[in-house]
């Protein structure tokens, strides 16, 4: 009975903590023990009667609350939840396991990664000062310096739980501390990838406002003498279906919405969008009842984004090639098909398919030949193929899965010309933080 002996050893010998379905674990009172069975009232007054070896003993009062789990006389699931919650209640959104760091994303903005902090953590081994991811970030630079080997600071949790807002806190560490007087012109290069990258590949989900739809590492490198040299950005795995199809509550990506918010007159007049076109005239923004997200200007986003495009190398006229893409793109979405005498499909707007084509640098007629047909490769005939009509759902699809491919491949494309910056004026090798 190693269980029941463990719960008789409770600081709170009454209290023990049990399963819960809502909250996955809830503190209950112990009202009688009959062998292995514990007779257990709940918060609500519910009783239960719970096996010992499911009834957790609570904590010390003074222990609640501590910054490191491994202090708690009871670890285990029940009390480190509690632990992380009351320091959680207190804007305490850090809390150490060892020199695992658990962060719960507080949803709004807290004073706490001022320039000051950053400093202040600087050369201080865990536990000196308060939990703080910047304190995980010195350890890593420290251990680099000191092993001479690469290190890795690994993120991870569930959509929303802030792992895109942790990594650029990470990024914003190592930059100040491995700049040579401050934040340099690479370590702000570094910085400016974020907006341009999050514009591209995050969305607003169910769960996160901000959600990354693509996977991402990002290695960032030093010289021997420990100061930023350089870095860069693997990306994969982008949810390429959010561009086509969105469910309800959703958004496609940001930079759409961006784009259409924060264009100016002449631009759309360049960009064939018709002024008064907004998220509810494309078939691939407006799938959805949201077109917004609450305390987010996307106009203002869209000037943020051209700004990091310049910082990061991207000179007005790549800017505005990538424009031309996106509201091809747009429009895109919005050509239909309508079904021919035999089984094959026409396009409903020929004028349409022409803006697109140029908009995207193709031939129109190489366009819609490639909407509205397949082309199949003979197996008996070593490279000879020949074109298969497309029927209307068939054209849309297709439609659709080159819209996919076109943005996968502007996707990447931002990828390599942020990385190509990134790799300008580094020299020398180093670890990689």
């Amino acid at each position: 009975m190693g269980r029941s002996k463990h719960v008789s050893e409770s600081a709170e010998p009454n209290y023990v903590w049990v399963s819960s379905a809502e909250k996955g674990y809830a503190l209950g009172e112990v009202l009688s023990q009959d062998g292995d069975l514990l007779e257990v009232k709940g918060e609500g007054g519910e009783v239960q009667r719970v096996p010992c070896s499911h009834a957790y003993p609570v904590n010390p009062p003074e222990q609640r609350g501590v910054e490191d789990n491994c202090q708690l006389m009871h670890l285990h699931e029940g009390g480190l939840l509690a632990n992380v919650e009351q320091r959680y209640a207190k804007d305490l959104i850090y809390t150490y396991t060892a020199y695992i760091l658990i962060a719960v994303n507080p949803y709004k903005k807290l004073p706490i990664y001022s320039d000051e902090e950053i400093f202040r953590y600087r050369g201080k081994s865990i536990g000196a000062l308060p939990p703080h991811v910047f304190a995980v970030c010195d350890r890593a630079f420290r251990l680099m310096k000191a092993d001479k080997r690469s290190q890795s600071v690994v993120i991870s949790g569930e959509s929303g739980a802030g792992k895109t807002e942790t990594s650029k806190i990470v990024m914003k560490y190592l930059a100040a501390v491995g700049g040579r007087k401050g934040v340099g012109v690479l370590e702000e290069k570094i910085l400016e990838a974020n907006p341009i990258l999050e514009a591209f590949g995050n969305a607003r989900t169910h769960r996160n406002d901000n959600s990354s739809r693509f996977g991402k590492f990002t290695e960032i490198h030093f010289d021997r003498d420990y100061h930023v040299c350089g870095a860069s950005i693997v990306t994969y795995l982008l949810e390429k279906s959010r561009l086509v199809f969105q469910v309800n509550g959703e958004r496609n990506y940001h930079i759409l919405y961006d784009l259409l918010a924060g264009a100016s007159a002449e631009e759309r007049a360049q960009l064939r969008l018709p002024a008064d076109a907004g998220v509810a005239d494309f078939r691939y923004t407006n799938q959805s009842s949201c077109a917004t997200i609450p305390d987010v200007d996307d106009a203002r986003e869209f000037r943020r984004v051209r700004e990091a495009m310049g910082k990061v190398g991207m000179d007005a006229s790549r800017q505005h090639d990538v424009l031309r893409v996106l509201a091809g793109l747009l429009l895109l979405g919005n050509v239909d098909f309508k079904e021919g005498r035999q089984e094959d499909s026409r396009v409903v707007d020929a004028e349409a398919v022409g803006v697109v084509a140029d908009l995207l640098g193709v031939s129109e007629a190489v366009l819609s030949k490639t909407l509205t047909t397949r082309t199949m490769t003979s197996s008996s005939r070593r490279g000879s193929s020949y074109k298969i009509p497309l029927n209307a759902a068939d054209a849309a699809f297709s439609r659709d899965a080159l819209a996919k491919t076109v943005y996968s491949r502007l996707f990447d494309r931002h990828v390599a010309d942020i990385n190509a910056s990134l790799a300008e004026g580094g020299g020398g090798g180093g670890g990689g933080g």
